[in-house]
């Protein structure tokens, strides 16, 4: 899941920030990891006039 916030969330892998480096060095881990607990609260924050678009990529 992207966030609207900058924040990269999959399932089992710790939350990236879009303007960090690494997890290591990222100043934002702290609301990352809250994401991360809980993303349906996440989603269910979100105003409902906001568009969720699902894709599935393959590499």
């Amino acid at each position: 899941m992207l966030t609207l916030d900058g924040w990269w969330i999959e399932d089992g892998l710790h939350p990236r920030h879009g303007t960090c480096d690494s997890a290591e060095s990222c100043r934002h881990m702290a609301a990352g990891r809250r994401y991360q607990r809980d993303l349906g609260g996440y989603l269910a924050s979100l105003a409902d006039d906001v568009l969720l678009v699902k894709l599935t990529c393959h590499g």
